[in-house]
């Protein structure tokens, strides 16, 4: 029989926001904790979902073109060579989103026979913007599943997430948020009322861009929230019971305490109750030695 489910609110992630900026531009901070805890307010939720990009990988395996979907999220690094309010900024995401072809048996015939995926473009989309963002593979990691993504981020500023680098921060037993774009442009569109998703059909048939660029413009691209408990940490992964499936791939999850301890990866079909998630530690390698933010 379970324990029952811990409950915390998707407010107690205002703890998960950073000062800094993309472009490097400051923040005013938030307090990271109060002994006794108030409502937080509606902006600073918003600020943690608006760092949750939306990824969309236009690719062509073979002659057929291809639309992957996937999640990322900012979180950043200082830089004891810039001043302290600097940092390094990077779009975290999974290998298989930033390279759809990576581990895919469907693609095996194609290589096979010749033909080389590439990719044609990609872009990310933000809560509150109506924009679609440009963006490069900045790196790819050779040992596990996760990449960093670069972004032409104009003048838009967005919070970074606070990550626990801590070798405790993940811990059997507790709870955790997930945030990603499970099932992809399916949910979002699934979230906008009859008439909306009608019209949006109508002038955007099945160009997958044009219906993301339409949603934007309604502000209806955000992240879904679900919540669970850890089941197991592996040297490698982080079980959890937070609802996700594919979409959500490269979606940050948080621990108690509202910091970033994992990035999710796969799910076990059938089985709800195992999702998977790589330790943000991972991450490291990606983050070294990379050109100093604007």
């Amino acid at each position: 029989m379970h324990a029952p489910r811990a409950v915390f609110s998707l407010l107690t992630l205002t703890l998960a926001l950073a000062p800094a900026l993309v472009c490097a531009q400051n923040n005013p901070p938030i307090p990271l904790q109060q002994k006794t805890p108030t409502a937080p307010t509606e902006p600073a939720e918003r600020q943690i979902r608006k760092a949750v990009a939306f990824i969309t990988m236009h690719c062509l395996r073979g002659a057929q073109p291809v639309t992957a979907q996937g999640t990322g999220f900012f979180i950043g690094v200082a830089d004891s060579r810039l001043p302290t309010d600097r940092v390094f900024v990077y779009l975290v995401t999974n290998r298989h989103v930033a390279e759809p072809w990576w581990k895919d048996d469907e693609l095996k015939a194609l290589t096979d026979q010749g033909f080389q995926p590439e990719i044609s473009t990609i872009r990310a989309y933000f809560p509150g913007d109506p924009r679609a963002f440009h963006a490069e593979i900045q790196r790819i990691s050779q040992e596990t599943d996760l990449a960093t993504i670069k972004v032409d981020m104009q003048d838009l500023k967005r919070s970074i997430l606070v990550v626990d680098w801590e070798k405790g921060a993940a811990v059997t037993g507790q709870p955790v948020i997930l945030m990603g774009y499970a099932t992809g442009l399916a949910a979002i569109l699934a979230r906008a009322d009859e008439e909306t998703a009608q019209q949006i059909l109508v002038r955007s048939g099945t160009d997958v861009s044009k219906v993301l660029d339409e949603l934007a413009h309604r502000n209806l691209i955000r992240p879904l929230i679900t919540q669970g408990h850890i089941g197991d940490i592996l040297p490698d992964k982080i079980v959890f019971d937070a609802q996700t499936t594919s979409g959500g791939s490269g979606g940050p999850l948080f621990n108690r305490q509202g910091k970033v301890i994992g990035v999710t990866y796969a799910v076990l079909k059938g089985f709800g109750g195992s999702n998977f998630g790589i330790p943000i530690k991972f991450t490291e390698p990606l983050l070294e030695n990379q050109p100093s933010a604007p």
